[in-house]
């Protein structure tokens, strides 16, 4: 029996995109607001489907309206000490209320490395009131937030999967 894929709401994926930190981050607090240094993933082979995420200081606005997916993943270095490494997710409502939706955390013993990931369907129904932005943390003042320029460290990916 043939699969008639026009019928199908959202009729595939029609966005694909990726954003990265470019630079390390410093813990300083649990909740460590990544609203610098992002960029958009430009390495040999990378690929996107459709219009791309835009952010302006950390606050991430989706081209269009849909449901998606988003994976968020962390990597931290204790250098300060053993610590718990924590990716969270937050909505943002395009003015100044956020609200957590994803925090994953784990073990991040003194002079390791740990990843940290947070996941999440969202529904965006309006490009200017659903946002996204992403926090790092841990209870250590000093360990880091890994980013680089030139391979995906902390970052973040957007798929949009179908419509609202």
């Amino acid at each position: 029996k043939r699969i008639d894929y026009s019928l199908i709401k959202g009729g595939g994926i029609t966005m694909a995109d990726q954003w990265r930190l470019s630079t390390d981050d410093l813990i300083d607090s649990s909740e460590t607001d990544l609203d610098s240094n992002w960029e958009r993933v430009d390495s040999t082979g990378f690929g996107t489907i459709g219009s791309a995420m835009t952010q302006s200081s950390g606050v991430f606005t989706f081209p269009t309206t849909g449901i998606y997916y988003i994976f968020f993943q962390i990597w931290g270095y204790a250098g300060s000490g053993t610590d718990y490494l924590r990716a969270m997710i937050k909505h943002h409502d395009g003015s100044s209320t956020q609200t957590k939706m994803a925090d994953g955390r784990s073990y991040m013993p003194s002079s390791h490395y740990a990843i940290a990931t947070a996941n999440l369907l969202f529904d965006c129904t309006s490009t200017s009131t659903d946002k996204i932005v992403f926090y790092g943390g841990g209870n250590v003042n000093g360990n880091t937030i890994q980013g680089a320029t030139d391979n995906n460290r902390t970052y973040a990916t957007f798929i949009r999967l179908g419509d609202t």
